[in-house]
This record gives structure tokens, C-alpha cells and sequence, in this order.
């Protein structure tokens, strides 16, 4: 189990927190409104930096320990933990529709 805490840097009071199925290991990245966080496991999600509702899950096709990168619309996840037989590195690249994910209908699109 794991857990994301999200609030102001600089008064350091946690504004949400949310209970995760596996360690978030890997740095979080702030895109727009949004808090992207990967799992050890796998997930990719997006959080709403003022509610802190899950915006966004995707799983990926391998374990990870790090974060995401994000560069105009791209955001790449590394996904280099093999979870299960077979497993191969690999980076997933999604594109991010617009200035802000506002739901699930909204997801970026993986381009594997």
C-alpha cells in the first residue's frame, strides 16, 4: 500500500491525501491542474490538485520507480519494472488534450 499527500510547498499543510494500492515511488509531476504520480506496480494517475480526485488511471505495461516527464502535450511514463514474466522496458507516451484533463472521457492517448 501507498499514499500521495498534496498541499502548498511553502506552508507545508497537506490540502488531500489518497490511499494508493502500491508505493508511489517515482516523483510526482504537476501538469496544469493535474498531480501525475506512477506506482511501483504499474498505475499511472492523475489527481486534481484542489480536490484531489482521481482524474485520470492508467495501468502500464510494466512496474515503475520513477516519475512522469511532461513537455507541451506529451507526457512520457518509463515503465522498467518487469511485474510478471516476459516483461520489456519500455516508455509510454500519451498526449494531453487541451490545458486541463477534466475526466475520465477526456484521458490522454496512449501511443505505444
Amino acid at each position: 500500500m501507498g499514499a500521495l499527500g498534496w498541499g502548498p510547498q511553502r506552508r507545508g499543510d497537506v490540502l488531500w491525501r489518497q490511499a494508493l494500492s502500491a508505493p508511489p515511488y517515482g516523483a510526482t509531476t504537476v501538469v496544469n491542474d493535474l498531480v501525475f504520480a506512477t506506482t511501483f506496480e504499474g498505475e499511472l494517475l492523475a489527481f486534481d490538485t484542489a480536490t484531489g480526485h482521481e482524474a485520470w488511471r492508467e495501468t502500464l505495461p510494466d512496474g515503475t520507480n520513477a516519475g512522469v516527464m511532461a513537455s507541451g502535450s506529451m507526457l512520457i511514463a518509463p515503465a522498467g519494472i518487469p511485474t510478471k514474466q516476459g516483461d520489456t522496458p519500455q516508455l509510454v507516451a500519451f498526449r494531453l488534450p487541451g490545458r486541463r484533463l477534466a475526466a475520465k472521457a477526456a484521458a490522454p492517448r496512449a501511443g505505444r
